[in-house]
């Protein structure tokens, strides 16, 4: 799993890419990210394009490391789960 870091300020995006697992002719339709219910960190929004999911995080508590589970469903049916983790740091 891909970790990445963030201070508790910053308002950031991040792209997970569902070129791997797309078969040709089909897309995302919809995108779902969600954290542990304890976590401080905040998914703020999500939006996709065909290939692509976007993902709006802010807050958490320096320390803190989630993981944000993303989930996708494409215009043929299939369903897709990636994770990737988060870890709030003080600014350097």
């Amino acid at each position: 799993m891909k970790t990445f870091q963030k201070a508790p300020a910053d308002v950031l995006d991040f792209d997970v890419w569902f070129d791997q697992f797309l078969e040709p002719g089909d897309r995302l339709t919809t995108v779902a990210a969600t954290v542990p219910a304890a976590a401080t960190l905040m998914v703020d929004s999500t939006t996709h394009d065909e290939r692509k999911a976007k993902i709006w995080l802010s807050g958490g508590s320096v320390g803190e490391t989630t993981t944000i589970t993303v989930v996708v469903q494409t215009l043929n049916g299939r369903t897709k789960q990636e994770c990737f983790a988060i870890e709030i740091r003080e600014c350097d």
